[in-house]
């Protein structure tokens, strides 16, 4: 995305906190009737009989007609109040991708279907290439091609002249439908500083697992680089001012809110609890009065919950949110992962973790736990269930060092950081909460590629004893 100057983004401050201290709320939602840029609206085909859902999070039992897969056996338990110090080093393997294509990195887009196959969106360099999704099967160490975003659109009939699709930025979520659904978009011609859009906008796909080709959904004039859903509520996230899009796979229908933010800010992840509510950051500018105390951050940030009628349940003050150095660029969400209760752990930019318990009725009980590094603020885009209650595992890294392994034990709140064993040049690791059947992890992003420019990674984390 674009850098705007300083000139520009003092003036665009100014005027944002104007705006933004006339309300906090978030305006109604909107049923939707059709979105531009999309020329020819393709109509969905009924709905299919459920399948089994896939167990990505791992730990928690989703309502579905048939029988869920098998979920992995717990890897670590410990029953003191102290870090297993025995659990095992992990066992990192670095899983060769495609050079068919010019591709630059995968930007923390992973998803995995209930046959327990790992599927990624991949990135590719500058404008004019199209983002691919791969499917790799853990059984087999296979990978294929599962298409690009350009010729899917020329396929359905829909493709504009000079129209690139150049990111597949968002997690990749199998609905209780068994589809899998994932958006694409393209940087190009956007501004932060004028908050211009992505000249070409974005799009929300779909794909059975076993078919050729992708189903359109929706064409949006945003930049989509969030997804998250349950059961049959997928909802997306588009840039700029983080508007949200809800999809009911049930009944096909959708709507759409301006949930807010400032300076350009987007966060890299939104979250669906098991009730099928959703959680995002809104950020605002500080009030009067409010900064002061708050020196280090330089908007203030809320976690909202929207329920499934996108009407606002609650929202909680976020602190350690902001990356002061990173300013509009700290990413917001990064991290996340499910716990057997229901219950959903999330990190921020800076690595401070947060744990949603969903409620019944009412608002969900949103709490901080603390850093997750042991040394403080770190960058953990990495978050995954080791027993599915009590320790989880991240990829952290602190101020530009080499990546580490975390082990973060919820009932001391206390994590303990060990080298991360990879022989990638200057990886710059992103988000992921995907596992298989084995229960190993998968973490991706970029590597240097000598002798110029960077190709993506994908690594293959076991620690299993």
């Amino acid at each position: 995305m674009a850098k705007p100057s300083l000139t520009v983004l003092a003036a665009m401050f100014a005027l944002a906190a104007l705006v933004s201290a006339a309300s906090a709320q978030s305006p109604p939602a909107q049923d939707f009737v059709g979105l531009p840029p999309d020329p020819k609206p393709i109509a969905l085909p009924p709905d299919p009989v459920p399948i089994g859902l896939p167990p990505d999070p791992q730990w928690i039992k989703q309502p579905t007609r048939e029988a869920a897969p098998s979920t992995p056996q717990p890897i670590v338990q410990s029953p003191d109040n102290r870090l297993n110090d025995t659990l095992p080093p992990p066992h990192v393997v670095e899983i060769p991708l495609p050079s068919s294509f010019p591709a630059e990195a995968i930007w923390g887009s992973t998803g995995r279907d209930a046959s327990g196959h790992i599927w990624v969106g991949v990135s590719t360099r500058g404008y004019g290439p199209s983002a691919h999704l791969l499917e790799y099967a853990p059984d087999t160490g296979k990978i294929r091609d599962r298409g690009d975003v350009v010729s899917e659109l020329k396929h359905a009939g829909i493709w504009r002249e000079g129209e690139e699709q150049s990111k597949i930025h968002t997690k990749i979520f199998q609905a209780e439908d068994g589809y899998l659904y994932f958006a694409s978009f393209d940087e190009e011609g956007e501004s932060v500083s004028q908050a211009i859009k992505p000249k070409w906008g974005g799009h929300l796909w779909r794909l059975k697992p076993n078919s050729d080709h992708w189903e359109h959904l929706r064409a949006v004039p945003e930049g989509m680089i969030a997804l998250a859903g349950y059961g049959n509520w997928v909802y997306a996230l588009g840039y700029w001012d983080h508007v949200l899009y809800q999809y009911d796979t049930k009944k096909q229908t959708w709507r759409s809110l301006t949930v807010g933010s400032v300076r350009g800010h987007v966060s890299r992840n939104i979250v669906v609890d098991l009730h099928g509510h959703v959680y995002l950051p809104r950020t605002r500018e500080w009030r009067p009065g409010e900064a002061a105390g708050h020196s280090m951050e330089l908007f203030s940030a809320e976690l909202v919950e929207f329920d499934t009628g996108l009407k606002e349940v609650g929202a909680t003050r976020l602190d350690n949110y902001i990356d002061p150095r990173a300013g509009r660029d700290s990413h917001g969400i990064i991290g996340l992962t499910s716990l057997a209760n229901g219950s959903i752990v999330v990190s921020t930019h800076r690595g401070y973790l947060y744990r949603i318990t969903p409620a019944n009725s009412g608002a969900s009980k949103i709490e901080g736990l603390g850093w997750i590094h042991p040394s403080g603020p770190s960058y953990a885009a990495s978050l995954f269930p080791v027993d599915g209650a009590r320790y989880l595992a991240a990829v952290a890294t602190v101020e530009g060092a080499a990546p580490q392994w975390v082990i973060y034990d919820l009932r001391t709140q206390q994590g303990r950081a060990r080298p991360l064993p990879i022989k990638v040049q200057d990886p710059l690791l992103y988000g992921t909460s995907t596992r298989d059947d084995s229960g190993r992890f998968y973490v991706v992003g970029w590597q240097k590629n000598l002798p110029r420019g960077h190709k993506p990674v994908m690594l293959q984390i076991d620690i299993r004893n």
